[in-house]
């Protein structure tokens, strides 16, 4: 090699144990270090020393050990001035590296910025194949300096094998295309086994005829990097489709992010909403102070929460329950504020109608009372799981299993707060008499199978390992087609399954029905929790027999839970009822009449659902969608079926790629601008009664869903959706290859 590189040119070093013993030394080690026979203690290798550079050189040793970084500092023994460098190696073992020279000042400048970069140096010759790495460039790996051989193989030995092929192809074009400068990332195994990421950038030093000899690199370790890079990534999909509204700004209060829920929410689009602040949201409902006392707290590293009356991009106002929280960079400087939001506008405007209503009487004031605690403390409940372990995601240092398992914890909630709303919403519909029961034939056996899939999965998300899970049928020949609402019906046994499911944590839970008399059926969910006292049990009764009593209409009164299958079974034709003994468990059970249908059907074998394979390469699929992350998570639901998909972002757009594309299947947004998804649904159907249209839609009121059949779509999504949902019901209109 014709020249040296800067930090390799000095005389040696020496490794160290955790308790300062002496494990392998160089032989120019002698030009700073003291050894003899005797001396195999770091401590007596430096009695040489001036005192003080000897209890500043052990305190580093300590510190560095201890803290795993490394550290530079300078010793003058004799007139020469040593630069030293102490690296550690997984805590255990101290490489104490060093350069001499004859003045502090000699000591150039690239040694200086080499040293400080803590990037891993190689000079590679590429006619002779030798190879000369720099210490840091070994230690990086865990080997000391002599552990490793001057050779290219050795570099080829420790490449990983999936990117061996892919190195040597870009080393071969970059010598080809006669470029200078190279840059790639790679991995290497570590001495411990592993495999880390590096990066490295490399010049190539050519002859004159321009082939290349020498190719010097320098390599810094990224693996921690691309750990970041895939857990943002997570936490970023997680946030992104929240049924929660979420924004992200910077230390100023300029929007940099927004999700899903966000957009759909607002009205506003990605780029009407990036570099904006949040205040294109403001109502004119709350006063500037308002909003200079949020500003005051975040901005001093508080956590601010409140009510928020904001204003939708078509003018129409909202009210959201909001949580703003500070973002710090490890240096504690607030760098960005999140805000998460929850649309609470129905749950206030029953909250003003109810107050309204009894606002002259007591009753009122306690039914207002009791309601929003107990409204308050059920959402409450799934947010303070979603943000708090949003921010421990954030800020605590958790492996990839902690990771996941608070994703799992996140998702979780989302969807407790998306069944609180629904039930929330199902109450007051059913207060104001605008709940709608949709009666049809539907078996039995299939409404029990879907059951227990759900009461199953809760179960395990609850942790009720030691709560048997029993279905029970009669055993005397009957009807299994029946007339009913099934939807309606399996929410009632959910919801008192949730409810065994609390006061449950060993024995059994039954769900089952009976043939109460020719003309009803009699349905039960029996546990064996704590029961219930017999004045406890008589109250419950009476607030269940009295159609007047609502949720929260005394301190110690039946939830909304109870208050919505009470509703639904009065709709359904039925009673409700209970039985309870304190400490054996308790019954609720109701009758709904016993309409049969004189349909052979075969009974449902309940089992966990297969992963199935869709293959709709032959298919194109028109997906109308106004919001472009909606249609990105659509996209990666067919990326693996082979499907086609075309992007149409408003309804004019639909019925023009309609009319000049073969179009298999459309996902038609009902809130579509320009045109909606009603409208460009007619106007296809006026011309094509054949293809087939699903609604996706965030519409979950039986009219909604009514009118999106009557206009011609053939099937409903209800977002949020699952990818399962969405492939098993594209699959009932396009047939699949598996």
């Amino acid at each position: 090699m014709d020249t040296e590189l800067p930090h390799m040119s000095s005389s040696g070093y020496i490794c160290i144990d955790s308790k300062f013993y002496i494990t392998k030394n160089q032989s120019n080690a002698s030009a700073l270090f003291v050894f003899s026979d005797k001396a195999t203690s770091l401590k007596e290798s430096i009695n040489e020393w001036e005192t003080d550079d000897q209890k500043t050189f052990i305190q580093n040793c300590e510190k560095a050990l201890d803290e795993l970084q490394v550290i530079s500092m300078e010793i003058e023994k004799q007139g020469r001035t040593f630069a030293l460098t102490l690296t550690p190696i997984a805590g255990t073992t101290l490489v104490i590296s060093f350069v001499s020279t004859q003045h502090k000042n000699e000591k150039s400048v690239t040694e200086i910025a080499i040293e400080a970069s803590n990037l891993g140096i190689c000079e590679w010759n590429i006619i002779t194949g030798h190879i000369q790495l720099s210490t840091l460039w070994k230690i990086h790996l865990g080997y000391t300096p002599d552990e490793l051989t001057d050779d290219y193989s050795t570099f080829e030995q420790l490449l990983h094998p999936g990117d061996k092929d892919r190195i040597s192809r870009e080393i071969k074009l970059f010598f080809a295309d006669n470029q200078r400068i190279f840059q790639s990332e790679f991995r290497l195994r570590h001495k411990n086994g592993n495999y880390l990421w590096f990066l490295s950038n490399a010049i190539c030093i050519r002859n004159e005829q321009n082939q290349p000899e020498r190719m010097i690199s320098a390599s810094r370790d990224i693996s921690q990097e691309k750990k970041s890079d895939r857990e943002l990534d997570m936490f970023k999909q997680a946030v992104m489709y929240s049924p929660f509204p979420c924004i992200i700004t910077d230390h100023e209060g300029y929007i940099t992010f927004f999700n899903t829920s966000f957009s759909k929410k607002t009205g506003w689009d990605a780029d009407e909403i990036i570099g904006k602040k949040p205040n294109i949201l403001k109502s004119g409902l709350h006063s500037p102070e308002f909003y200079s006392k949020i500003w005051q707290t975040i901005t001093n590293g508080n956590i601010w929460q409140g009510e928020l009356k904001n204003k939708r991009k078509n003018g129409r106002h909202f009210i959201e329950q909001a949580t703003i929280i500070p973002l710090r960079n490890k240096q504690g400087i607030i760098t960005h504020f999140v805000k998460i939001a929850e649309d609470i506008t129905a749950f206030r405007k029953l909250e003003t109608d109810l107050r309204n209503v009894r606002k002259t009487t007591e009753t009122s004031n306690l039914y207002k009372s009791n309601f929003l605690s107990l409204m308050s403390h059920k959402i409450r409940t799934p947010i303070n799981g979603i943000i708090g372990f949003s921010d421990l995601l954030q800020h605590a240092e958790t492996d990839d299993q902690q990771k996941q398992r608070y994703l799992n914890i996140i998702q979780q909630n989302s969807f407790i707060l998306m069944h609180l709303i629904d039930n929330m919403m199902d109450a007051a519909r059913l207060d104001n008499d605008q709940l709608k029961i949709k009666k049809e034939s539907c078996a039995l056996s299939d409404i029990l199978s879907e059951l227990q899939q759900d009461v199953a999965r809760l179960m395990e998300q609850r942790g009720k390992e030691r709560v048997e899970l029993r279905f029970t049928i009669p055993m005397e020949p009957h009807h299994n087609i029946i007339f009913t609402d099934p939807l309606r019906l399996k929410q009632v046994l959910y919801i008192l399954f949730e409810n065994a499911l609390k006061q449950t944590d060993l024995g059994h839970i039954e769900i089952g029905y009976q043939l109460f008399s020719d003309r009803k059926l009699q349905f039960y969910v029996q546990d064996t929790g704590v029961g219930m006292s017999e004045e406890m049990q008589d109250s419950i009764i009476s607030q269940i027999e009295d159609p007047k009593y609502k949720a929260g209409s005394t301190k110690n009164g039946i939830g909304l839970g109870l208050i919505l299958c009470r509703g639904l079974v009065h709709l359904l034709g039925g009673q409700m009822g209970i039985k309870s003994k304190k400490g054996e468990g308790s019954i609720f059970y109701f009758t709904i009449p016993y309409d049969k249908i004189k349909i052979q059907s075969k009974q449902s074998i309940i089992q966990k659902a297969k992963k199935i394979h869709f293959d709709f390469s032959d298919y194109t699929i028109l997906v109308a969608e106004d919001v472009a992350y909606n249609f990105e998570y659509l996209k990666n639901i067919f990326a693996e079926t082979g499907a086609k998909l075309i992007w149409a972002r408003d309804g004019i757009d639909v019925l023009n790629i309609f009319n000049s594309q073969k179009i298999d299947l459309i996902l038609m947004d009902i809130q579509l601008p320009e045109i909606n998804g009603y409208e460009a649904t007619m106007q296809i159907r006026k011309t094509n009664k054949d293809i087939p249209i699903i609604a996706q839609t965030a519409y979950t009121q039986f009219e909604d869903h009514e009118n999106c059949l009557e206009t011609g779509c053939n099937a409903i999504l209800i977002k949020p959706f699952k990818v399962q949902d969405v492939l098993l019901l594209a699959s009932k209109y396009l047939k699949s290859k598996s």
